[in-house]
Order: structure tokens, then sequence, then C-alpha cells
């Protein structure tokens, strides 16, 4: 009786879960704790589509913000006989302040943009290169210097468009020294964010001599320890 008992509780329990994932008998015996492995047959994205698109949402992002706070001011500011267009430009010109560009608005130059619009377009360059790289399928070194190269190229672009956009505004910013800030901003953050792949990462290493590597590796560990050395502390005071 026992054993008839847990045989009809056991097609029960499985009816169960049926009703609830009506694909899981289909499908076969579950597998529980697996990462889902990538679909070999997704067709990567075209290197240039996706440094397109993923750089032109960095600019979106980073740019819209600043142009939209100084059309802000100049609704608010309507008396002062200026045009929407100049407003638009001068934004703009914000946008290049942050990357590292003078800008030089009404005879007063400013050299120094706030962190916070310098660091809000980095991590848009970041996060453009990270997002460009899994869209193409890049996993070893090359492929990712390919993706740093036209995601930077194409931020390069934008920015040089911006600088010539700036001229004959009330906005002055020299084109060559933005131009230049934006490319090595665009870099920078297209590196960065290729770079938090730990595949393109050890690739990277592999390239560096082996006294260097051996360096960086006893710097590591050395950190290592210190950390360690530092919890243990912390949890042998939190006891006492």
């Amino acid at each position: 009786m026992s054993g008839r008992s847990s045989a009809r509780t056991a097609v029960r329990v499985d009816r169960v879960t049926d009703l609830l994932e009506p694909g899981a008998a289909a499908s076969g015996p579950r597998t529980t704790g697996e990462i889902p492995k990538p679909d070999p047959e997704r067709r990567p994205v075209p290197l240039w589509l996706a440094a397109v698109s993923t750089t032109g949402w960095a600019v979106l992002t980073g740019m819209g913000p600043l142009v939209a706070v100084i059309l802000l001011v100049w609704v608010a500011d309507s008396s002062n006989g200026s045009r929407a267009v100049d407003a638009f430009r001068v934004g703009i010109g914000v946008w290049l302040l942050a990357h590292g560009a003078t800008l030089q608005v009404g005879g007063v130059l400013v050299g120094l943009a706030p962190l916070l619009v310098t660091g809000m377009a980095g991590w848009q360059v970041v996060r453009a290169g990270a997002n460009a790289r899994p869209a193409v399928g890049a996993n070893g070194l090359a492929m990712g210097a390919q993706v740093v190269a036209a995601v930077a190229s194409c931020y390069t672009v934008v920015g040089a468009v911006a600088a010539v956009a700036v001229l004959g505004s009330p906005a002055q910013v020299p084109v060559l020294p933005a131009v230049s800030a934006v490319a090595a901003l665009g870099l920078l953050g297209s590196a960065i964010g290729v770079l938090r792949v730990p595949d393109i990462r050890r690739d990277l290493l592999r390239r560096f001599p082996a006294p260097m590597l051996s360096v960086v590796r006893g710097r590591h560990r050395r950190r290592g320890r210190g950390a360690r050395r530092r919890s243990g502390r912390r949890g042998r005071r939190g006891w006492c």
C-alpha cells in the first residue's frame, strides 16, 4: 500500500509540474543551476553597425541632458534676444567642454567642466564599448581592439561634427583641440569597456613580457594577502 501511495504522489507531483511548466515535459529532463550558454547559431552584428548604434546612443544620452538644460535656461531668459539655435549650439559646446575642450561664452573663458558632467560623458563611452563587444561576438584581444578602434572612430567623427557645428555661435570652441579631446576620451572609454571581459584581459596579459607579467602577478598576490589580513583582523575585533 505504501508503494502505491508513493507512486500516486509522484504522479501527482509530475502532473502539477507539467501544469506549471508546460514545456518541461516536451523538452526532456530539466537541469538546474546551469548558466545558459549563448546560441552558437546567432549571427553577430556587423562591426560598424554595432559601433554606430552604441556610439549614437552614448552621444544622445550624454549630450541630450546638457542641451535640454541650456534650452530650459534660454526659455526662462527669453528676453536676451538670442535664438533657440544658438542655445542648442551652446549646449553642444558644453558637451565638448565635458571632454576637456576649452569653451568661451560671451567673452568668458571656461576651461574646466564639472566632474559630474565629465564622468557622465566618460561612462557613456565605456558603456558603448562594453555593449558593442558582445554584439559582434568579440572574445579575443584582436577583435576587441577592432571594437575599440571602431567605437573611438565613430565618437571622434561625432566630436568633429559637433566642433564644426559650434562655429559662429555664441560658444567658441577651438576645433582641433576639441576633436583631440573627444578622440582621447573615446579611445580610453571604449578600451575600458572592452577590457571588462575576463577573456580579453587574459589575452592581453599573455602579450606582456614574462618579467613584467610576474611583477603584475606579484602585486596582485600581495594585495590579496593584505585584504585577507585586514578582513581577519576585523573578524577578530568583532569577536572581541
